[in-house]
């Protein structure tokens, strides 16, 4: 009895196998090897290092470059009493 639940299960998984390969796509060579360099996993990697290091330069150039510090104070005069004098 086990044997042929095991068998029936066998074949069920086999012929969905058959049928889950059917729908691939058809690639021109052209077609293959745009694909090949857009889904490279090396290549991707290398895009992403070439623009880290591009940012740790421009990290390198601006410690670099002068540094600009600034401060800000101001004082208000309304507390106090003026005393205007027209020469008279």
């Amino acid at each position: 009895m086990k044997g042929r639940i095991l068998l029936v299960i066998t074949a069920i998984l086999s012929l969905n196998g058959l049928f889950a390969q059917e729908n691939q796509a058809v690639f021109s060579l052209e077609e293959a090897r745009e694909y090949a360099v857009l889904h490279n996993k090396t290549l991707i990697n290398a895009g992403r290092d070439l623009d880290l290091a591009q940012q740790r330069v421009r990290e390198a150039a601006g410690s670099g470059l002068p540094q600009v510090n600034a401060s800000l104070d101001y004082m208000t005069n309304f507390n106090y009493e003026f005393a205007l004098d027209f020469g008279g």
